[in-house]
């Protein structure tokens, strides 16, 4: 069957209208995924039946734009959740290659694939490759569905005031510019339908911007941006001409639908009126603590970290302008991008615009935090080992000296630290980081990656799990972290996953030898010789003893 002309697809009982750029459930629900990743959606249901490099996707979505594997890999984890595929069982992730929509095409049989279970329906593997996912072709919705699905998207739009007050400003007339962190305005979670329950739990994520638990108390404590509150969506231009004084806006809303609530938080950006983000969840009202807490938790890892959503669009500005019009900020945001690559050419470009940023604003304390960790990654690919690590230290000291709260620097400085062999203090760094934000994705991933350095192996791994929790589609840079974790507690085969997880050019000495000790440990020797072969190419005078002195020692099975 020619599907060229297909517009509607069924996937995993969601419908797919590509003429209108729109999900739904069988019911007519409305469900929200975002423009680009809708793009990488319809893309594969273009090119079914072979594998999708991501170089092409990337390519096709982003076609002017320089970005990470990371956008591509946040748009995968949103069509996971758009199409309730959060077992992975639909869309499967396959290292290094791409992706591969494998489809089932037909007239009035394929209505009935799902329940006939034909192997073409379920989803296949695709070792070292890429995704496969299969899909099915619907009839077009009827009218009355499709009036449903406006009516409900109509009705999602008038909830979401941050999505409708800004749409009557005109399109920014130069290129954004960030001279410092982001500025993110909260607005109150808004009670949809007068519910006692909701109210509640409306009333605790505002009042908990106050405490020490609270919402806007722990998102404060990320240095990625700034938090300013606004009472109403009002205050950022809901008269035509206003200016805002703000880079995003975060808002939402809580519902009860049946026995349980459904809180929905969106993220807009106030020039263009452009939801950014947007997601929803399902609790049980029995526990508003426990649903306020998890929300708070899932908030600031999708927004804040090094790998969130914040700093990737700013990130995505920066790459916009030319080299000379580059602030110290946007230097820095560029500098993150490189080094998060963990490459030895990246690293070497991340020293150099961290560099300059830091030259030009010296205050700045992120720039100090990620220019440490640079030159450490820069010393663990071999070069200049000793210079890298001072320069490393310094830098971690600097940022410390700069902002004593700031978790990231903390944890830096206790990375240098722990290379001093000043083990006590190491673990006084980290801890401190710890302290300040105890579930923040990228204090995690350092912790857990250093943990068994000063005797903390099984909390480690422990931090590993939640991080992953955290956030499923992490970056490759903490999966380094969370194979040295797993490692020093013995569980080989999460270590040899999180490591297969890298590709070739991110490969250190560390790296290498944990793998190869780990490989051992399962009684795969062979393999486990050659990364021997790879450790002792990297550092010819490698032995058991200089690698037994290692911050996070690879210890024999």
């Amino acid at each position: 069957m020619d599907i060229s002309a297909q517009t509607t697809f069924v996937i995993n009982g969601v419908v797919v209208d590509l003429s209108t750029e729109t999900l739904h459930s069988a019911e007519g629900g409305n469900i929200a995924l975002r423009p680009q990743a809708f793009a990488v959606l319809a893309y594969m249901l273009r090119n079914p039946g072979r594998v999708v490099t991501k170089r092409e996707l990337m390519e096709a979505i982003w076609p002017a734009t320089a970005v990470t594997d990371d956008s591509l890999v946040q748009c995968i984890h949103e069509i996971r959740r758009a199409i309730h595929d959060e077992g992975h069982t639909v869309l499967k992730t396959a290292s290094r290659r791409g992706y591969r929509l494998i489809a089932s095409f037909g007239d009035a049989a394929s209505a009935n694939l799902a329940a006939n279970n034909e192997p073409s329906q379920v989803l296949g593997a695709v070792p070292k490759r890429g995704y496969s996912l299969a899909v099915e072709v619907a009839d077009p919705p009827s009218t009355r569905t499709t009036w449903k699905m406006w009516a409900v998207a109509a009705s999602v739009l008038v909830l979401i005031t941050v999505g409708v007050v800004w749409r009557f400003l005109p399109p920014p007339a130069e290129l954004r510019s960030f001279d410092g962190p982001p500025v993110v305005a909260v607005v109150p979670f808004i009670n949809v339908d007068g519910d006692e329950t909701a109210q509640k739990l409306a009333l605790g994520l505002k009042v908990g911007m106050d405490t020490d638990c609270g919402f806007l108390d722990k998102l404060g404590r990320l240095r990625e941006f700034q938090i300013v509150l606004r009472g109403s969506a009002y205050a950022f231009g809901a008269n035509p001409g206003e200016t805002l004084d703000v880079d995003f806006v975060l808002g939402g809303s809580i519902n009860r639908v049946g026995d349980n609530l459904r809180i929905a938080a969106h993220l807009v950006d106030p020039r263009t009126g452009g939801v950014l983000w947007s997601e929803q969840w399902d609790r049980r009202d029995d526990d508003l603590f426990a649903v306020q807490s998890e929300i708070s938790e899932r908030i600031r890892n999708r927004l804040g970290g090094s790998a969130g959503l914040i700093l990737e669009t700013a990130r995505a500005a920066a790459r916009l302008k030319a080299p000379g019009q580059l602030t110290a900020y946007e230097l820095y945001l560029l500098g993150t991008a490189k080094l998060a690559r963990i490459n030895r050419a990246d690293a070497e470009e991340a020293v150099d615009l961290l560099s300059r940023s830091a030259e030009r604003e010296p205050g700045l304390v992120r720039t100090w935090v990620e220019l440490s960790l640079a030159h450490d990654l820069m010393a663990d690919f071999g070069a200049e080992p000793e210079r890298n690590r001072m320069a490393a230290a310094d830098a971690a000291e600097r940022a410390v000296g700069l902002d004593p709260t700031d978790p990231k620097a903390h944890a830096a400085l206790g990375i240098s630290l722990r290379y001093r062999g000043e083990i006590a203090r190491t673990r006084s760094e980290f801890d401190t980081a710890l302290v300040i934000t105890p579930d923040a994705f990228d204090i995690l991933a350092l912790y857990a990656g250093w943990a068994s350095s000063f005797g903390e192996a099984q909390r480690g791994a422990e931090m590993a799990d939640l991080a992953v929790r955290l956030v499923p589609d992490f970056p490759d840079w903490s999966a380094k972290q969370f194979s040295n974790a797993y490692f020093m507690v013995g569980r080989y085969e999460d270590a040899l996953q999180m490591l297969d997880r890298l590709s070739p050019d991110n490969d250190t000495l560390s790296t290498r030898t944990t793998r190869a000790a780990a490989l051992a440990a399962v009684s795969q020797n062979k393999e486990a010789g050659t990364w021997v072969g790879k450790a002792m190419a990297a550092l010819r005078d490698l032995t058991i003893e200089n690698t037994g002195a290692a911050p996070v020692r690879p210890r024999c099975a």
